[in-house]
């Protein structure tokens, strides 16, 4: 195990790269290998849809535990003590959803997921690629 802390330790970035290709080409594979899979909205497709769009972060937190600092960088990002901008950002979906619900409560219109509107689209993916 020494060897391989020793190796990640020295080669992150390649390793975070390996590893987010590896588990997205996984969750990809599986995607297209088994069916029902290739929606997100439920079973079996939505945990393969998920490692896909988090193979980032999950390679991430693989690397932090292999270096031993997960417990670390855990305690550090999800610490209360001080409000960091990054938090206010990773939020702010959470903001724009419930500003949407508002929004709609306010003008007695409830929210007709089936008419979604192209330019409801740009912001969505615009903060997904940002906090991806």
């Amino acid at each position: 195990m020494t060897a391989i802390k020793t190796f990640v330790t020295n080669h992150s970035i390649l390793v975070f790269l390996f590893l987010t290709l590896v588990i997205s080409l996984a969750a990809f594979y599986f995607i297209a290998t088994i069916p029902g899979a290739g929606s997100p909205e439920g079973m079996p497709g939505l945990p393969f849809w998920l490692a896909a769009v988090w193979g980032p972060s999950l390679a991430a937190i693989i690397i932090k535990a292999i270096k031993g600092e997960l417990g670390m960088f855990l305690k550090s990002a999800f610490s209360l003590n001080s409000i960091n901008p990054w938090w206010l950002i990773s939020l702010s979906p959470l903001v724009i959803a419930g500003l949407i619900l508002v929004w709609e409560g306010i003008h007695g219109t409830p929210i007709n997921w089936h008419a979604f509107k192209l330019e409801y689209l740009a912001p969505l993916l615009l903060m997904n690629l940002f906090l991806g």
